[in-house]
């Protein structure tokens, strides 16, 4: 086994969004510059102990599920679909500005994800085709005015299979996926922080910002006829479960309006970040969670945690 640094080892991500659950369109196009990626894949093994025995039988250790999932952190590119497909995945919207209000049926939609692992020069060491994903949380982060946005999401998938050949799968699936190249000269520049945000009708500079959503996705689990024959046990519906959009933001403390609001428990309309492709993220229908500072005679910062019904890009 070779011990040497493989550079590149993870290329970007790719998806196609589909349109039946499950169902991958061959096309995919390429999004988040990955920096990191985690299969999170549970498969409930059961093992059974020999009677008067404390070791278990090897031979009746058997898989009971296969709750497929994986974890991805990295940098949105600033293209037409710099949204897709974790954030419109996320917030439940589709196309930028169908604002989603919390009193609509939410349904989020679902995409075949392609992970790679390897450099496209040395071949790909490892091809994994998730699909009949959704995703159950995304964290967006900027740490400074000008700083680019770096996304990290949890995704649940209906199955991984891993490539038979390049761009090829046959198990569950059966098709051969269309992946434009992706050169590093002409990738996109990453997506920042446009600086100031929007809360209600005043303008604050923050230092930084995290916005958090959370799907609470539950599983229903059942038995798939794979291309191959063979039966698999997949994930045959995602149900979504009761959101949560949270803003967090810090400060340097200016004056007492944002502590007000947060006392006489407030509702703010709409909060605005603005990011760099003239694009914007709205969330709606804010209250503050009382999160009060401790003053000092000094320069001091202040944290607002806002709660949001709703979120879109626009």
């Amino acid at each position: 086994m070779a011990c040497a640094y493989t550079a590149g080892e993870l290329s970007s991500l790719y998806y196609s969004k589909e349109t039946t659950y499950g169902t991958t369109v061959a096309a995919m196009t390429a999004a988040l510059l990955s920096t990191s990626w985690q299969r999170q894949d549970d498969k409930q093994r059961f093992r059974q102990y020999l009677p008067g025995s404390r070791s278990y039988d090897v031979n009746s250790s058997v898989d009971q599920g296969n709750d497929v999932a994986f974890s991805l952190a990295g940098v949105l590119r600033n293209n037409a679909a710099w949204a897709e497909p974790l954030i419109s995945g996320a917030f439940g919207t589709g196309a930028a500005g169908n604002t989603v209000e919390s009193t609509d049926l939410l349904v989020l939609p679902s995409y075949s994800m392609l992970l790679r692992l390897g450099s496209t020069v040395k071949g790909n060491l490892a091809e994994v085709l998730y699909n009949g994903c959704k995703v159950n949380s995304l964290t967006l982060n900027a740490d400074s005015p000008r700083a680019v946005i770096t996304a990290s999401a949890v995704v649940f998938a209906q199955f991984a299979e891993k490539l038979a050949t390049e761009k090829k799968v046959s198990a569950l699936q059966n098709l051969t996926l269309t992946v434009p190249d992706d050169p590093v000269a002409t990738r996109p520049a990453a997506i920042q922080w446009s600086s100031g945000i929007t809360i209600g009708t005043e303008i604050v500079y923050p230092v930084s910002w995290s916005l958090q959503v959370e799907n609470n996705l539950g599983r229903t689990v059942g038995i798939a006829k794979g291309y191959d024959t063979k039966d698999y046990v997949v994930t045959k519906c995602l149900a979504e479960g009761q959101r949560s959009i949270t803003l967090s933001t810090v400060l340097w403390f200016n004056d007492y309006k944002q502590i007000v609001d947060q006392l006489d428990n407030n509702i703010i309309g709409s909060v605005t970040i603005p990011i760099s492709n003239a694009k914007s993220i709205k969330l709606t229908n804010c209250r503050y969670t009382l999160s009060l500072p401790e003053h000092v005679q000094d320069r001091h910062q202040i944290t607002l945690n806002l709660d949001c019904a709703a979120a879109s890009v626009v």
